[in-house]
């Protein structure tokens, strides 16, 4: 009886251990997502079970207004490349919640590139110079369904811009999305 006991623990433990165990990065995913005043094509790929890079282009917006120099707004394109670590799957895996198509949580540095080009403004805007940035970025991603997700992130990072500038920035972003 007792060696049958045994024998039933082990097997439940090494079931619940072997199932902590299997939640990691999905090997490739691709979408598109909306953003408050932006569109993003974006593909993720595994670099190990906790490890992914993400690569993305979109098209974004600006608002602007100044006592000085009045209001506006502009649309240009932004390419980015952001190397996750996603710190809580096995966690969440445990706990019987999703992990498909790396729904938790993470870290992320964004590095994001805006080559200087805007496709619509307010105004006629010469002087538009592009920048590229470097932002640690904490974040989630949640499933809704078997095709839709959403992602809310927020990081301070800092900014070089073309023209010699630069400065601290803010960046966040609350997107829900369409996998491929």
């Amino acid at each position: 009886m007792i060696k049958k006991l045994l024998i039933t623990l082990i097997a439940i433990f090494g079931i619940t251990t072997i199932k902590a165990q299997q939640a990691s990065v999905e090997n490739s995913i691709s979408g598109v997502q909306l953003g408050f005043m932006s569109v993003w094509g974006y593909h993720e790929m595994r670099l190990s079970d906790n490890f992914s890079l993400r690569t993305e282009a979109g098209l974004a917006a600006s608002v602007w207004w100044d006592m000085w120099w009045g209001s506006g707004f502009a649309t240009y394109p932004v390419v980015a490349a952001e190397p996750r670590f996603y710190y809580n799957l096995n966690r969440r895996n445990a706990g019987g919640r999703d992990v498909r198509n790396n729904a938790g949580n993470f870290l992320a540095i964004n590095t994001m590139l805006i080559p200087g080009i805007v496709f619509a403004s307010s105004e006629d805007i010469d002087s538009f110079t592009g920048s590229i940035s470097l932002t640690p970025i904490w974040g989630i991603r949640r499933n809704i369904g078997r095709s839709f997700d959403y992602e809310l992130g927020a990081g301070i990072g800092y900014a070089f811009g073309f023209d010699g500038s630069s400065g601290v920035t803010f960046r966040t972003h609350l997107r829900i999305g369409y996998r491929f």
